[in-house]
């Protein structure tokens, strides 16, 4: 799959949050922090269901949801209520959204756009048997675009910016302590459509998105930011003399947005 840029995450707040157990970790869904997790409480055994209901204010529409640092083996997920399952495109690791053999600690997962006033997940069993569910993060968008070609391996830089204190001890040593680490990214097209340079304007126009360079149903590698498109549009430079054959070349930098 091509890389694409995402609205926001729509869950924001704990009060549209409903879980069955562990309200006290609810806030760590949606907190940006993978490594925190949300985690039920007197739901180990297998067979228990740990649940986990986002209600919105308005009806949304959503195509994408995200899921990190799951322990998730067996799970459904529904919307606007607990008897329709959202059913998944192709290139998902299935196509009905109900688990019973998962073993990805993180997964994309990308659907047809549907309208909802409501989601559901009800987590079964753990990957670990009759461990309490945990979750890291729940990412819940609306594809904005899809890149027309990815950037080539020198077109595209990326890194973890780490914030971090370095203090040379008396003996030599060095000592670190890290306080955050945010994703960076350097990105340069050519050969852009006319269609795709308006997508693109509109994604600089509307910030900040959240960006999702690699996203794949099968086996997601956990890269994924809410970022801001710093600096200037530059994409009204021609690609060539003419650029009704060549189209139009420019660059982004996208900086990931703070907590």
């Amino acid at each position: 799959m091509k890389m694409e840029f995402c609205s926001q995450n729509i869950i924001n707040t704990t009060t549209m949050i409903t879980v069955n157990s562990g309200t006290a970790t609810v806030a760590y869904l949606f907190d940006r922090t993978v490594k925190n997790q949300y985690a039920s409480i007197n739901k180990a055994a297998d067979g228990t269901v740990s649940s986990i209901i986002i209600n919105f204010a308005s009806t949304q529409t959503v195509d994408r949801i995200v899921l990190q640092n799951i322990n998730w083996k067996g799970f459904s997920i529904y919307q606007n209520g607990t008897t329709t399952a959202i059913t998944l495109s192709s290139g998902n690791l299935t196509t009905a959204s109900q688990f019973t053999g998962n073993s990805a600690t993180n997964l994309f997962l990308h659907f047809s756009p549907i309208n909802v006033t409501s989601l559901a997940f009800y987590v079964t069993t753990t990957v670990i048997a009759n461990e309490n569910k945990k979750c890291g993060q729940i990412w819940v968008m609306e594809k904005q675009m899809t890149f027309e070609e990815n950037p080539s391996v020198d077109q595209y830089k990326s890194e973890q910016v780490y914030k971090q204190v370095i203090h040379e001890m008396a003996d030599g040593g060095q000592a670190f302590v890290n306080f955050s680490n945010k994703f960076s990214a350097d990105i340069e097209l050519s050969l852009v459509s006319d269609t795709f340079k308006e997508n693109l304007k509109t994604v600089f126009e509307n910030q900040p998105n959240v960006f999702i360079p690699f996203p794949t149903g099968t086996s997601f590698n956990n890269i994924i930011a809410e970022v801001n498109w710093i600096g200037n549009w530059m994409f009204d430079q021609p690609g060539a003399n003419f650029y009704t054959e060549h189209g139009w070349a420019g660059s982004m930098q996208l900086r990931e947005t703070p907590l």
